[in-house]
């Protein structure tokens, strides 16, 4: 049993008929493939713009937040000339009370110290001394009132250049200074 193969029969009758269903799913495999490789594609794009959205969010808060340690530093910079200042200020006003060497307990004592006839004509006050421009009625006046100094133990040295007698207002006329016990520094007592 010979059989000869012909294999150019198939060549010599044409194409072989193939039923239509056959193309169909073939055609519906490639549209699902496509939808599916569009659908993949579509995914990504949208997941890469939310991603860019949230980089641009955050962007946004690292500027804000650059903005905002900006406003910081010029606070803390105010803040650290604030506290130069007040502390200039407390080191200014400690100097400023302590140089005050003019106070009521040394106008007490010279006043309570004036006798009944002296009459103090203008006053010089520094932290070293006193200097009185007096005017009296009796030529006494000027050793009554340095007594009386002497006696308050407020000064150290008192002296008075002399008296002079004015003849238009029959007043003795006296200059009078007086150091104080201490050499005052600027201390307040």
């Amino acid at each position: 049993m010979k059989r000869d193969l012909n294999f150019f029969a198939a060549y010599k009758n044409g194409p072989a008929k193939t039923s239509g269903k056959s193309n169909a799913g073939l055609f519906l495999l490639i549209a699902i493939f496509i939808f599916i490789i569009s659908g993949t594609y579509g995914g990504l794009f949208l997941y890469q713009k939310s991603i860019q959205l949230e980089i641009n969010m955050i962007k946004a808060q690292v500027g804000d937040s650059s903005e905002k340690q900006q406003e910081l530093a010029a606070v803390i910079e105010k803040n650290e000339l604030l506290k130069l200042y007040t502390k200039v200020l407390a080191d200014s006003k400690g100097k400023f009370d302590s140089s005050i060497f003019i106070n009521k307990q040394k106008l007490t004592s010279i006043a309570s110290a004036m006798p009944s006839d002296v009459r103090v004509i203008s006053m010089k006050m520094n932290p070293q001394n006193v200097q009185l421009t007096c005017v009296s009625k009796s030529p006494l006046g000027s050793a009554q009132l340095q007594q009386a100094l002497d006696r308050s133990n407020l000064f150290s040295l008192i002296w008075y250049d002399g008296v002079t007698f004015d003849e238009i207002d029959n007043n003795y006329h006296f200059i009078m200074t007086c150091n104080f016990n201490e050499v005052q520094k600027g201390k307040v007592d």
